[in-house]
């Protein structure tokens, strides 16, 4: 699949991309590959399905020799890529911006020690000076996030940066049942005050981890 120009990828200089791939309405338990174009389909697995449900993962996926990246799903699937972010290639210069740093995994917000999220409504949660995550120098986190005990069937999750707008066709997270609990990882960018804003469309409670972050 190509990545068009209004999805804000450069046209030079990206060496692979950050996706969240989502799956749904499979026709049977499968997988999901998402890889460089032009290689051969790896023994390995981006996405795992089950039939009835959607489920959603992020991963790194190199750029092919066209700049594309290929998708197999072995099973028949509905599949969504939304792009959250790219790794420069060796031509850009050279600086320490852009550096990922890992963390001592930490969670930084938890429902359960209160209400669940509300469908359709968001929290704004501050990430920079929390869980070893910098006050300063921090232009996005590496996130887990998980929903807990689903209140509703076929919900999402999204994230953004604070004061930004998030627009509407995206997700960060997919449930499919009533009490279903789930986790992915997200690359989010930092906004207003160090903050992202979550909200989920279905009630769950929700949890969010910070692994490491990348520098400013």
């Amino acid at each position: 699949m190509t990545f068009p120009a209004s999805s804000g990828l450069p046209a030079s200089g990206v060496s692979a991309v950050v996706v969240t791939v989502t799956g749904t309405e499979p026709t049977s338990d499968g997988y999901v590959t998402a890889y460089p174009s032009g290689a051969a389909v790896p023994d390995a697995s981006t996405l795992n399905l089950t039939r009835g449900t959607t489920n959603a993962n992020t991963a790194i996926v190199p750029l092919g020799p066209d700049r594309t990246i290929s998708l197999y799903s072995q099973s028949g699937a509905h599949l969504i890529v939304d792009l959250q972010g790219y790794f420069t290639d060796s031509s850009a210069p050279a600086g320490t911006a852009g550096r990922f740093v890992p963390v001592n995994p930490g969670r930084i917000y938890d429902t359960r020690a209160g209400s669940p999220m509300d469908s359709g409504v968001a929290r704004s949660l501050t990430v920079a000076g929390t869980a070893g995550i910098p006050t300063t120098g921090v232009a996005a986190v590496a996130f887990n996030f998980t929903a807990i005990d689903a209140r509703g069937a076929n919900g999402y999750l999204q994230v953004w940066p604070t004061d930004s707008n998030p627009g509407a066709d995206f997700s960060n997270l997919n449930w499919s049942r009533v009490g279903q609990t789930i986790a992915s990882g997200g690359i989010v960018k930092l906004g207003t005050a160090g903050r992202v804003d979550v909200r989920t469309f279905q009630s769950a409670h929700l949890a969010v981890d910070v692994n490491g972050y990348f520098t400013t």
